[in-house]
């Protein structure tokens, strides 16, 4: 009995031992990097220099380049779009090719998850390229091109909706608006995020071995969000999901970058400042 018992503590010592040098492994090749939203790589398509300083750090998103091939900007103002996807392009090297949510699932299913979109981001690859080239919408191809963006974007506008009436419905069962700011829900939001993986995979795969500790900015402002959307505090914007879920690819030791008022007053509020990019 006496041996089985230090054979358990060694084996618990050894364990120990093991995770720790797993963990100082991952500490020592963890690279932080710089996560942009869009209006940020339209502010470096015309700073050369702060893109150069920057260019090693910066990591383009499957979010931000879908957005630079779907703007109306293409036909107001084509040289912006061009020169922001030249820097996105030029730092391609560090780019998210997933989308938001499949990108979560991959970090916990490394092994099994298998993205198919090698179609969806060499059309956009292609598409981007061709932009920064220098290739414009011609005329008689503008209102095709304005019809086209508004059905990409008609899930956005879809979901704005049902995010309006659903944010109705909670609210007039809200009878203390402080006390339900202040209720610890977290939990709630990442059983939703599981669920979303649930549904985007057919059932196949979720994330409940995510470490979601690593991606707290994601899961802390989204709470927030939804609470104020319940409360009436604030409204959902047809572009809030791309803004949101870009959230998702900021792991803890990473930097937000972006200028939008809104994205930074409720990072503060969510507690997470620390990953504000600042210059």
């Amino acid at each position: 009995m006496k041996r089985i018992r230090e054979n358990h503590k060694e084996w618990t010592r050894h364990k120990k031992e093991l995770h720790r040098r797993r963990k100082k492994k991952r500490k020592a090749s963890f690279v932080p990097r710089i996560v942009a939203d869009t209006n940020i790589w339209y502010y470096l398509g015309d700073n050369e220099y702060l893109f150069g300083e920057l260019k090693k750090q910066l990591a383009p998103t499957y979010v931000t380049l879908w957005e630079l091939c779907h703007t109306g900007r293409l036909i107001s103002n084509p040289l912006k779009v061009r020169n922001a996807c030249r820097k996105m392009l030029e730092a391609q090297k560090n780019m998210i090719f997933e989308q938001p949510l499949r990108y979560l699932i991959k970090s916990c299913n490394k092994k099994k998850f298998k993205p198919n979109t090698i179609q969806e981001i060499c059309s956009l690859l292609k598409d981007s390229s061709r932009i920064a080239k220098g290739a414009i919408i011609a005329n008689d191809k503008k209102n095709d091109f304005h019809k086209y963006i508004l059905d990409e974007k008609q899930g956005l506008k879809d979901i704005k909706e049902s995010m309006d009436e659903l944010a109705l419905r909670c609210k007039s069962k809200i009878k203390n608006k402080g006390k339900h700011r202040k209720a610890y829900s977290l939990p709630i939001i990442i059983d939703y995020l599981n669920f979303l993986a649930k549904q985007a995979t057919n059932g196949k795969y979720n994330l409940k071995k995510l470490p979601f500790r690593n991606y707290e900015l994601l899961v802390c402002v989204m709470d927030l969000f939804y609470k104020k959307l319940e409360t009436g505090s604030t409204v959902w914007k047809e572009n809030d999901l791309n803004d949101l879920f870009i959230l998702a690819y900021v792991r803890r030791g990473d930097k937000y970058w972006t200028k939008d008022r809104k994205w930074i007053d409720l990072i503060k509020e969510a507690g997470c400042e620390e990953y504000l990019y600042t210059t």
